[in-house]
């Protein structure tokens, strides 16, 4: 075969690519930041050097991929940072949601599944830190990394909507809480490279102000993606800290300055930036001109 095309969430596996031996692949995965297989002790490593190879990922940073011996030397790498503004608007025009912005109460939501280990600690310095009381929390599954807790004293199952932990799919159902909390607290899916996800897409999509614990960066690349950031609420001096604990001191330090304030007036101050950053999301989504080469050309 001359071309060949492979979807990381169909079953695909790097045998595939050997076994076509195409002249040339695209291997399409914008809905990860990487693909954990290890290219380089493939017992057919050389032959994958001989394929013109494009592989294409949904992290914000070309640069993370360079020197990274997980990936064949001659694969070109292209991002698509927006891909998960596409598909949460996508999913949502399915599934459509309500969410009306009233009676707020609490100052967060922070909507947590799989344990990762930035997402246990988060948790267990909201504990630390008494900012609990102040969200409305899920953590579906607390015990599947094996964190160490210093302060989160009984981890157990955290949940506001059965039927998303039934379902597991974040697009069927959103918690009432999400429309009577001021602000979502986001802890994306890793702290290596910015990687945008329907975590953070769906408040934009609700025009719900947010606040991100994730790599180095994040909020400077959705400010240069034409994102407006709420600088009404937030300091984002914790945005550029490399450090992964003293970056989360910074988004809890923004949390504690909120706290007890009055959340319905905040909401009406940012109201109309949060309008400006849906509809810009949705342009985004609906506009060619923000996908990457290789998908225009396929």
């Amino acid at each position: 075969m001359d071309s060949n095309n492979y979807y990381i969430w169909f079953n695909f596996k790097t045998t595939d690519v050997t076994k076509d031996m195409p002249k040339k692949a695209t291997i399409f995965a914008p809905e990860e930041f990487e693909i954990s297989y290890d290219w380089q002790h493939h017992q057919d490593f050389d032959r994958i050097k001989d394929i013109d190879l494009t592989l294409l990922f949904g992290s914000a940073d070309k640069n993370y991929y360079t020197g990274r011996a997980n990936y064949p030397p001659n694969a070109k790498i292209e991002v698509w940072p927006t891909y998960w503004f596409n598909a949460t608007y996508y999913e949502f025009t399915i599934s459509p949601k309500n969410v009306r912005y009233n009676n707020i109460d609490k100052l967060y939501i922070s909507l947590n599944n799989k344990g990762h280990f930035h997402r246990c600690l988060k948790i267990d310095e909201l504990y630390h830190n008494d900012l609990i009381k102040d969200g409305a929390v899920t953590f579906h599954d607390p015990t599947s990394n094996k964190y160490q807790w210093k302060y989160w004293r009984n981890p157990t199952q955290l949940v506001l909507d059965k039927q998303y932990t039934t379902s597991m799919d974040s697009y069927k159902t959103l918690p009432s809480e999400f429309g009577s909390t001021l602000l979502s607290l986001v802890a994306e899916s890793t702290m290596e490279t910015v990687f945008l996800t329907e975590k953070t897409c769906t408040p934009i999509l609700f025009a719900k102000p947010f606040i991100v614990f994730g790599a180095v960066g994040t909020h400077q690349v959705l400010k240069d993606l034409g994102f407006e950031l709420y600088d009404e609420l937030f300091d984002y001096s914790f945005d550029s800290v490399t450090d992964i604990n003293k970056r989360l001191e910074g988004i809890l330090d923004n949390l504690k300055h909120l706290a007890g304030q009055d959340y319905n007036a905040l909401r009406a101050k940012i109201a109309d930036k949060a309008e400006y950053n849906k509809q810009h999301m949705i342009k985004i989504a609906t506009t060619k001109s923000y996908l990457p080469d290789v998908m225009v050309k396929h």
